[in-house]
Formats: structure tokens, C-alpha cells, sequence
């Protein structure tokens, strides 16, 4: 290839000699088009990306994304239930008899529990139920 020699061009009227074969506006809009056709590049690689997961799906290589919440623990799922008012109040009682945490012996049974924690009730105070004294002690399941 031969080099260009210097002339008297100027931008209004280009010479085909490097640089100088195209006035700055075609310049300006030849690299906005370059930078467009690569931003489409990225689009299409993007979506690219995204039909082949959808055809991998559709092919059974790999769980769809709803699946995944399916293969998640049970545990995760489940909600523990607060405790109201009455476990709380129990579990205050039962702290005052078997300190420190509230805990009974394993060997008294449920029946003596539920005495135990009928004494310790103040005159007036209504008594909780089997089940909430039982289940505010870790006896009875949720």
C-alpha cells in the first residue's frame, strides 16, 4: 500500500485518502451506527441466552424456574403459629414455679402440670385450657 500524500483538502471537500474520505458529520454518524449494531449485538446474545434456557427447559435438561419453589425444604414453607396471650401468660407462671425457664419436670404428667398451673392462677384469673397450657409447655404439638 502506498501512503497518503498531505494535500489541501479540508473537511467540505474530502479526498479519498484515509482519514480524510469522509466529513466529520458521516463520521459521527458512521460510529453512532457502529454503536447501535453493537448494542443490538448484546440484545441478540441476551436473547440468544434466553432461548436456549426456554429450549433446555422445553427439552427436560433443567427444572423450570416454577419447579425450583417445589424442590425448596418443607420447612421453609411452614409458618410457626405466635403465641397469644394466654401461652404467654402460662409460660410467666410456669417460670415462677419451675424456675429458671419455665420448664416442668419430664416426670410430672400433664394432669399435675395442669394443677400446678390452676394453683399459681390469682382469684379471678381465668384458668387457660388443657391445650394451652400444654402446648405453651412444649408438651402438645402445634
Amino acid at each position: 500500500m502506498a501512503k497518503a500524500k498531505p494535500d489541501d483538502s479540508t473537511p467540505e471537500q474530502p479526498t479519498a485518502i484515509g482519514r480524510l474520505a469522509f466529513p466529520p458529520e458521516q463520521r459521527a454518524a458512521f460510529q453512532r451506527m457502529m454503536a447501535e449494531k453493537l448494542e443490538q449485538a448484546a440484545r441478540l446474545d441476551k436473547a440468544g441466552k434466553v432461548i436456549d434456557r426456554a429450549n433446555a427447559i422445553r427439552d427436560g435438561l433443567i427444572p423450570p424456574p416454577w419447579a425450583e419453589q417445589l424442590l425448596k425444604p418443607a420447612s421453609i414453607k411452614t409458618k410457626t403459629k405466635k403465641e397469644g396471650p394466654k401461652e404467654r401468660r402460662v409460660k410467666t407462671l410456669a417460670r415462677g414455679i419451675w424456675p429458671p425457664d419455665g420448664n416442668p419436670p419430664p416426670e410430672l404428667s400433664p394432669g399435675e402440670i395442669i394443677k400446678e398451673i390452676g394453683k399459681a392462677c390469682q382469684k379471678g384469673e381465668v384458668v387457660s385450657s388443657r391445650q394451652t397450657i400444654l402446648r405453651a409447655l412444649g408438651r402438645l404439638p402445634r
